[in-house]
C-alpha cells in the first residue's frame, strides 16, 4: 500500500487510555501517511480518565510506538497538551524522543498564512467556577454517549453490512477512497 504524503497532519482528542478510543483506525491512518510536520493537539493520552478507570489496550502502546517511530524517521512532531493530558504542560519547551512539547504553535500554511495551533481548552470556561453537580452531569452524559456509540458500532456491521461500501462511493460511484482506507 502506498503512503499518502502531506505537508502537515493535525491529530487531536485521541484519548489513549479510554475504552472508547479508536486506536486501530488511528494506527491504520498513521501507517498509511507521511508528513513533514505532525501536530499532536491535545488529549492524546487521557491521563484524567486513566486515574479514574485504569484501562490500557495493547493497541494504545502500538500507537505511541508508531508516533515515536514517526519522530525517529525525521518528521517534526509537536505535542500540545490538552485538558486531559495537562500534566505534560510542565514540560513545555522540552524535547523527548524527538517530540517537542509546547503550549501552542504557529503553523505556516502553503500560502504563507500563519495559524495558531492550540488545543483550545483554555477557552472552555474551566477558569470560572462550574458547579460540581453540572460537571457530574456532563461526565454521566459523556459516559452514556460513549456507551451508546460502542453499542452502535457493534450492531451496525450486522444490521447494515454494506454501509461502509455505500459511504465510500462518491457521486460518480468511484471507490477510490475505499481503496485508500479499506477500514472505512
Amino acid at each position: 500500500m502506498s503512503r499518502l504524503h502531506y505537508r502537515s497532519i493535525f491529530i487531536s482528542d485521541i484519548h489513549l487510555g479510554l475504552r472508547d478510543c479508536q486506536a486501530a483506525y488511528l494506527l491504520d491512518f498513521l501507517r498509511s501517511t507521511r508528513c513533514a510536520h505532525l501536530y499532536l493537539v491535545g488529549d492524546i493520552v487521557d491521563f484524567e480518565n486513566i486515574e479514574l478507570t485504569p484501562y490500557w489496550h495493547p493497541l494504545h502502546s502500538e500507537v505511541l510506538a508508531e508516533l515515536l517511530g514517526i519522530a525517529a524517521r525525521g518528521t517534526r512532531v509537536t505535542y500540545i497538551p490538552g485538558n486531559h493530558d495537562a500534566a505534560l504542560r510542565r514540560y513545555a519547551g522540552q524535547r523527548f524522543a524527538g517530540v517537542d512539547i509546547a503550549l501552542n504553535a504557529t503553523h505556516i500554511g502553503a500560502d504563507g498564512r500563519r495559524y495558531r495551533v492550540s488545543h483550545g481548552d483554555e477557552f472552555d470556561g474551566d477558569h470560572i467556577e462550574t458547579p460540581r453537580w453540572l460537571m457530574r452531569v456532563g461526565d454521566v452524559l459523556q459516559g452514556f454517549i460513549c456507551g451508546m456509540n460502542r453499542i452502535g458500532n457493534s450492531v451496525r456491521p450486522r444490521a447494515w453490512p454494506a454501509l461502509p461500501a455505500v459511504l465510500a462511493r462518491n457521486q460518480d460511484g468511484d471507490r477510490r477512497c475505499a481503496a485508500v482506507h479499506p477500514r472505512l
